[in-house]
């Protein structure tokens, strides 16, 4: 059974396909990229991979697509998703769906298996993040005796704890955390991604967000996180022709001519997205 938590986080895994999954065309420099960077995870190492490109160009699709082939291809990967919204207010909200998943994940294992991956400060982590109240283990164990009341105090220690938490679901699978939308995320949140992925002793996982380009220039923290150190910076494109007429024919488009796939291809301008819309129009 391959495990992917997305159950429990359906609300937010809701990517833009523009051709069905079997007929996933192009992009073969990304994957390629994405393949390695994951192979950093089974040499205990972390890596981070930030897909951007503009709105509708195929970045979730891609995304999605790496994820099928991931859990077609390991039985011991572990998929954590989340998803920001740009009118969500809550708190760490680029981390939120990830420990929504994380939680699922957490309740569904036996109650000594998800004893023995939970750190002693698991209330910390619990007070930043509610949704890990949920999981029956971690409301079993004792609090300290003693907890500091500074704020800055109390999310340093939940970094922590979610960093060793990690740390030890990693020793178990090969873990990937996916991120969409992640040009939507507050500062807070990206601090708490870089503290997560920064040496020494970062947990052997793979980051993999998705961001449209026009937000990295005007939000600095998307600045430091694309630069920090074992992070890849993937731009996607434009489709080239060739792979615009595919996705075309992808579609179910099978009864215009060449021409008129080469036209509608030109038309769109290398977004499968409008390529999608255009397609469609042409069917009716």
């Amino acid at each position: 059974e391959k495990l992917d938590s997305t159950s429990a986080n359906e609300r937010s895994a809701e990517p833009s396909s523009f051709c069905p999954k079997s007929a996933f065309v192009g992009r073969s420099r990304q994957l390629e990229a994405l393949r390695s960077s994951f192979a950093a995870v089974g040499e205990h190492r972390a890596a981070a991979v930030y897909i951007h490109g503009p709105s509708g160009i195929g970045k979730t699709t891609l995304a999605q697509h790496f994820l099928d082939e991931l859990a077609a291809e390991h039985e011991d990967v572990l998929i954590l998703r989340g998803r920001c919204y740009e009118r969500e207010s809550v708190p760490y909200k680029a981390l939120d769906g990830i420990i929504d998943s994380l939680s699922t994940y957490l309740s569904a294992l036996p109650l000594p298996e998800a004893t023995s991956l939970l750190p002693v400060d698991v209330g910390a982590l619990a007070r930043a993040f509610p949704a890990m109240r949920r999981v029956d283990a971690a409301a079993r164990i004792p609090r300290p005796e003693r907890e500091s009341r500074d704020p800055a105090d109390q999310r340093r220690i939940a970094v922590s704890t979610l960093r060793q938490l990690l740390t030890n679901v990693a020793e178990r699978h090969r873990l990937v955390l996916h991120i969409d939308d992640l040009h939507w995320a507050d500062a807070d949140s990206a601090l708490i991604v870089e503290t997560l992925l920064s040496p020494p002793d970062a947990p052997p996982l793979m980051l993999m967000a998705c961001l449209r380009t026009e937000e990295i220039a005007v939000k600095p923290f998307l600045q430091r996180l694309i630069s920090a150190r074992g992070s890849t910076d993937l731009p996607v494109g434009p489709m080239t022709e060739r792979e615009a007429t595919d996705v075309i024919a992808a579609l179910g488009a099978t009864d215009l001519s060449d021409a008129s796939r080469g036209e509608l291809a030109r038309e769109a301008g290398g977004n499968p997205f409008l390529l999608e819309q255009l397609a469609h129009q042409c069917q009716r």
